[in-house]
């Protein structure tokens, strides 16, 4: 059986700072004949560049689930690796299509704030009334870290910093993608950039594993490297014992390694498979 978990906490310098979290996670399972679950993670970039990214990354995470969910409902199982490849390059489209879509929608829906438009005069020097523009765009900015398994296939997608860790059969847990060289300094990717599909990063196999997990870098950046490979065995190993202690034991964690690690938001999803090895 294969069982989902997402969990959140607001950072501890947000909470000095009352700021509100920006982090978002979600997770779609099901079990059956077919067996799938995904697991997915936004990071809002915050400060005062964002101010609506707490919105933009609760978008993300909801399309990444609809947009990833319809792809394997649909060509489930999966003919080949080049037929793999392609669609996931129209799930990165999409993913970004649609996120565009909601983000002005929500402008329409929901009126500037005295307080916002402010800012933006103060700060940003961008006309809040011209909702087609890309700066405005940018004001929901966020992250996105997003994974599919299946008994037979996995892939994950990601733009921006945070982790995704697969662990295989043999209980052996990997990064599976790399931020490259143009992340530094503070400097992300975001699904807000109008380059944002170039910006993507996949990987995917078709090999059978024991699970994965998705997080933001408020939760990855508390751990060294391998100490973060480790928490991640550690947390499967949890799962199968008692999956609900588990989560409910996660959710009250998080909070305090915010508090001794990162100090940031956090936020973390995943999949993981209950049979024994």
């Amino acid at each position: 059986m294969l069982v989902g978990f997402n969990a959140w906490a607001r950072g501890y310098s947000h909470i000095a700072k009352d700021k509100p979290c920006q982090d978002a996670a979600a997770y779609w399972l099901h079990n059956g004949m077919k067996r799938a679950g995904i697991a997915v993670v936004a990071d809002g970039h915050g400060g005062e560049k964002y101010f609506r990214s707490k919105t933009g990354s609760k978008f993300a995470v909801k399309i990444a689930i609809k947009v990833i969910r319809e792809f394997y409902e649909r060509f489930n199982p999966v003919k080949d690796r080049d037929f793999l490849e392609k669609n996931v390059e129209r799930i990165k489209q999409n993913i970004i299509r649609l996120w565009r879509i909601r983000v002005v929608k929500d402008i329409r829906q929901n009126a500037w704030t005295s307080e916002e438009r402010t800012l933006c005069d103060e700060k940003r020097n961008i006309n809040l009334d011209d909702e087609n523009t890309d700066k405005l765009i940018s004001i929901y900015g966020t992250t996105l870290v997003a994974a599919l398994i299946t008994d037979d296939l996995w892939f994950a997608i990601q733009i921006g910093d945070g982790a995704c860790v697969l662990i295989n059969r043999d209980d052996k847990a990997e990064i599976v993608i790399t931020p490259d060289d143009e992340q530094s300094f503070g400097y992300t990717h975001s699904i807000c950039s109008p380059n944002a599909a170039e910006k993507f990063k996949h990987r995917f196999g078709n090999e059978g594993i024991s699970g994965l997990t998705v997080a933001t870098d408020g939760v990855s950046d508390s751990f060294l490297p391998d100490k973060y490979l480790e928490f991640n065995r550690t947390l499967r190993e949890n799962f199968v014992r008692d999956a609900e202690t588990t989560r409910n034991e996660l959710k009250n964690y998080l909070p305090r390694l915010s508090e001794q690690g990162s100090r940031d938001d956090m936020a973390i999803a995943g999949i993981f498979d209950l049979k024994e090895k």
